[in-house]
């Protein structure tokens, strides 16, 4: 069982004395990756609200050109958009 142990043990250090030489360390910067993500949801938040900007908008431009009935209804799809 020791020798199993031993001959176990030598192989995972050989193999991360294989990785250190081959493969390059990442640089990672918490900093960084936090930036980025702040960046990510302002832009998606943005883009939400310039979305629900333009269904508000058609909805309007709808129901300034038709009569009563279809306001109701598009005032009814409007509210169910938002």
């Amino acid at each position: 069982m020791l020798l199993v142990g031993m001959i176990v043990s030598s192989l995972a250090v050989l193999i991360s004395i294989f990785n250190m030489i081959m493969c390059a360390q990442n640089e990672f910067d918490p900093m960084k990756l936090e930036t980025e993500l702040i960046q990510r949801r302002e832009k998606i938040r943005i883009q939400a609200e310039r979305e629900q900007r333009e269904k508000r908008m058609f909805v309007k431009q709808k129901t300034v050109a038709t009569g009563p009935e279809e306001r109701d209804r598009l005032k009814k799809q409007l509210s169910s958009l938002i």
